[in-house]
């Protein structure tokens, strides 16, 4: 709960926390179609 109601308080660590989401998605992605395009 106490995260939660922190969350809320910082919306800046929100955005931080989400950015830092997509760009690991980014990353896994791109890592994963290089392998791809390694591999063939």
């Amino acid at each position: 709960m106490s995260l939660a109601a922190r969350f809320d308080e910082d919306p800046r660590r929100r955005i931080a926390l989400c950015f830092a989401a997509v760009l690991l998605v980014l990353a896994g992605w791109l890592t994963g179609l290089l392998a791809g395009v390694g591999s063939t």
